[in-house]
């Protein structure tokens, strides 16, 4: 027996919605690691804390219609959290949860 739409639907919100409490969860323990950053970092920081901000209010207000494209933004905001994460790390140390990039 095949899923019907609205249960493939649930099940895709689902899914960003892990997807954006991942995000969520990464946000949070750069934050804090961002209070031993430079002003460069904050700065950085607080353009990447905007971009998310704005895909969890576009992923609230306009849900099934974007998953799609939203899936494809939460992927660019964790590709750049990652970056910044390991450009914190890389001042700092090791971290054993990121790819070497070196």
């Amino acid at each position: 027996m095949t899923e019907s739409t609205p249960a493939i639907t649930k099940k895709i919100r689902e899914l960003v919605r892990l997807e954006l409490d991942q995000l969520a969860r990464m946000r949070d323990e750069i934050r804090l690691k961002l209070h031993l950053a430079g002003m460069e970092g904050r700065s950085t920081w607080a353009d990447l804390e905007k971009q998310f901000e704005q895909l969890e209010q576009r992923f609230g207000r306009e849900g099934d219609h974007i998953v799609g494209r939203t899936r494809q933004v939460a992927a660019e905001v964790q590709a750049a959290f990652l970056v910044f994460k390991g450009t914190l790390t890389s001042e700092r140390g090791t971290d054993p949860e990121l790819p070497h990039s070196r």
